[in-house]
């Protein structure tokens, strides 16, 4: 005869610190009320998310070659590192592999470096991870508020070079970025309406900076219309407030972030430094590896193949292929990080979170052609 349990059963933690989620959740609010997610600390240069996940799988490789995986609880995360909590002291400088949960559903693996393990309470250590590579934290955290749109923390108003335009008709706005923006090298050009914004798309714009509402008129459907002609540089919209029916008429304009006013001076480097910095273009079109990597030499063969996933873009966008469109984004993003273009590997991410929320090329449209363009841009030097 057969004897069945009482009750709901229990199944046991998946994790190496053998904590349910009710047990975490507690144990990462008493670490949160220690150290807060958003405490300053002036070695930090990007921001951190919570990111409380019961288990994720790490793969551990050891010196000596032995490697190990298993599963750990994570506490949060940021476009440079995280922080996991696992079972047992682990060594710095100790190489690891996440395989971090997208927000599209799948998982993408990421190379690691332990930094710091300090203990927490019996066996539980909390783990700090930096990555090889920055990655795009908004591509695995769901962000609802505005103000954690930007990646970075701390940004050198010197670091910051390129061409901005603004389209701003407020007299007070308009002076306040030009002085925030004074000790920068970017070179700013300020438009007052639609018309004379027009004229200023000649293929050397980095960022476009426009304010919701322009001569009494909302901006949110002449940006649309920007996207669809193909002028797909980032786009920052100044907004009055953060309610998401504030930001909804911006969706067909594929806003990368909004800026709440009335703003700082941290708040707009902030935004502009993802575009603006003087090495955009390393791990976009040019590798990071340094010359003496071992994939090094597979730059050639990653080149040619990148610049044909271009062309093969503009074919499903054509055809408006789904399959082809996803098969290809997905195959970017999953090759680029280990040849040193991490940035790309991002752009990659963002079309195929577009394609996956929306199951629809042309919306995803504008995503791919600035992902087809990146891609005919790659070429070969090394770091």
């Amino acid at each position: 005869m057969e004897h069945r349990p009482k009750g709901k059963v229990t199944p046991p933690p998946s994790n190496s610190v053998r904590m349910d989620r009710d047990k975490l959740s507690d144990l990462f609010d008493e670490l949160d009320r220690r150290n807060p997610q958003g405490s300053s600390d002036p070695r930090r240069t990007h921001v951190r998310w919570p990111f409380r996940q019961t288990a994720i799988q790490m793969k551990v490789c050891h010196l000596g070659g032995s490697q190990a995986t298993f599963h750990v609880a994570c506490r949060n995360i940021s476009s440079g590192g995280m922080s996991v909590l696992h079972s047992s002291f682990m060594h710095s400088g100790t190489r690891v592999v996440a395989s971090l949960p997208h927000v599209s559903g799948h998982n993408i693996d990421v190379d690691g470096t332990i930094t710091r393990c300090t203990h927490v309470q019996g066996v539980c250590h909390e783990v700090g991870i930096k990555f090889l590579q920055p990655i795009d934290a908004r591509n695995f955290v769901r962000t609802e508020s505005m103000e954690d749109a930007s990646i970075l923390e701390k940004v050198n108003p010197e670091a910051l070079e390129g061409t901005a335009v603004a389209l701003i008709d407020s007299e007070s706005d308009a002076t306040q970025v030009q002085h925030f923006l004074r000790d920068s090298r970017v070179k700013l050009r300020l438009v007052r309406s639609i018309e004379e914004l027009e004229a200023q798309f000649d293929g050397t714009v980095d960022v476009l900076l426009a304010d919701h509402v322009v001569k009494g008129k909302p901006t949110a459907s002449f940006l649309a219309d920007l996207r669809q002609k193909g002028h797909l540089m980032p786009l920052l919209v100044l907004i009055g407030d953060a309610r998401p029916e504030s930001r909804q008429p911006f969706a067909g304009a594929e806003v990368h972030s909004f800026i709440i006013k009335p703003f700082d001076q941290t708040t707009l480097l902030r935004s502009l430094a993802e575009f603006l910095t003087a090495d955009r273009d390393v791990g976009a079109t040019l590798t990071s590896l340094p010359r003496n990597h071992p994939h090094t030499p597979k730059l050639d063969r990653f080149v040619k193949d990148t610049n044909a996933h271009a062309e093969s873009l503009e074919r499903t966008i054509e055809s408006q292929s789904f399959e082809d469109a996803r098969r290809i984004v997905l195959a970017i993003a999953e090759s680029s990080p280990s040849m040193g273009f991490h940035k790309l590997a991002q752009i990659a991410q963002s079309a195929d979170r577009v394609l996956s929320s929306t199951m629809s090329v042309e919306e995803a449209a504008p995503r791919l052609r600035q992902l087809a363009k990146v891609c005919r841009g790659v070429r070969r030097k090394a770091a």
